[in-house]
């Protein structure tokens, strides 16, 4: 699958040390780790036999219908403070497991050990979709969700507003700037937009500016 970070047809290997550099803030496995073949190995053996009429269920979230506001922080909070703090808690640092202090049984949010700031989880957009089709936990899935695309959005925004590991070398995603999500919070860009609005809305006025210069239509 084409991946405009690398500009390149990525492989299942690539997504995963994304994730591991990402998401997991962590590092990259060898080629040639045990762990990432298992990893490999694994999610080929949960695609196998998959029905034609469930594959919707795994090719991503739903979009939302992006606000034309910015993200209201406070609004957000309501949010947060309404459904997630019960498993992420109120300074956002999850709940380690009881049986392995290593690990967790509801991740944080925000902080250290949370995703870092090359992640797409720390794209306003991309987090709200995710939210909103899988949170609060075992109260939503994609095509029932709890969350309204607004309260998404504002948790989303909420959750991205605190301090996070950063990511090195971020400069050199996207090497088509032109090709970046634009609620990527972390520059360059090949636009005037503020790194404020970047990262917080509103993104509708963005997403013209990219359709009237490049004919791209951007939905993330």
């Amino acid at each position: 699958q084409f991946g405009g970070r690398g500009n390149k047809i990525g492989t299942i290997e690539d997504r995963i040390n994304g994730c591991m550099e990402r998401s997991m803030n962590g590092r990259m496995l060898p080629p040639d780790s045990d762990k990432l073949v298992a990893i490999v190995a694994y999610m080929n053996w949960l695609s196998e036999g998959l029905p034609e009429d469930r594959k919707a269920e795994f090719k991503g979230y739903p979009k939302i219908k992006i606000p034309d506001e910015k993200v209201d922080l406070v609004k957000g909070k309501q949010v947060y403070t309404k459904e997630c703090v019960i498993c992420h808690g109120e300074n956002g640092a999850g709940v380690l497991s009881l049986e392995d202090n290593n690990s967790y049984t509801y991740p944080p949010l925000w902080g250290e050990d949370s995703f870092n700031d090359g992640a797409g989880m720390h794209r306003v957009i991309t987090s709200a979709e995710f939210i909103k089709s899988n949170m609060p936990y075992l109260q939503a899935t994609w095509d029932n969700p709890k969350l309204t695309d607004e309260e998404a959005y504002h948790v989303a925004g909420y959750i991205n507003s605190f301090s996070r590991s950063h990511k090195l070398n971020t400069e050199n995603d996207y090497p088509d700037k032109k090709l970046k999500p634009v609620s990527t919070p972390y520059g360059p860009w090949v636009d005037d937009f503020t790194p404020e609005q970047h990262k917080y809305g509103p993104f509708p006025p963005i997403m013209d500016f990219y359709k009237e210069k490049y004919g791209i239509t951007k939905t993330k």
